[in-house]
């Protein structure tokens, strides 16, 4: 046996010998993100749906995901539009969210906080404008409807 051979018996020992390095931890994802998930990617596919049927772009939206999870829905120029929506999660530990809807001169102003909890989504407290939510848990599909049928489909 050569020197090369020895020396590669004895680095294959030191390894064998070493302990083995620890992953490290990873802490699996709360379980409200996926109800964010689901909603922000339905809402994104109403606001595409309501610029096809309308024929032409209403709306765009942005959703930021990086540092703090939120969504803005705001009108295209040209498209007779003003009003802006914003949807953030306030705080992920509670898994508090905001609604934020200023008004656009025809009554649209709506303000208010959720919490998402048990795969569905509750109002909480002090919400500002009309329609009121509803006082029991809303799934997603009807959160969305609650947060964009008066958004979209203004009434004098």
């Amino acid at each position: 046996m050569s020197w090369v051979t020895s020396r590669v018996e004895e680095e294959r020992e030191a390894r064998a010998a070493m302990p083995v390095p620890q992953r490290p931890y990873i802490p699996s994802p709360p379980a409200w993100l996926s109800v964010w998930e689901a909603t922000t990617a339905a809402i994104q596919a109403s606001i595409r749906e309501f610029n096809r049927a309308k024929g032409s772009e209403q709306f765009d939206l942005r959703v930021h995901d990086e540092v703090k999870k939120w969504l803005e829905i705001f009108p295209i120029p040209g498209s007779n539009r003003v009003a802006t929506l914003t949807l953030q999660v306030e705080n992920e530990l509670s898994s508090d969210l905001s609604l934020t809807c200023p008004p656009e001169g025809e009554g649209i102003g709506r303000r208010g906080k959720f919490r998402i909890h048990g795969g569905q989504i509750e109002a909480l407290p002090d919400f500002e404008g009309t329609p009121q939510p509803p006082s029991s848990p809303m799934s997603a599909a009807e959160f969305i409807r609650f947060i964009l049928e008066p958004f979209l489909f203004r009434t004098k």
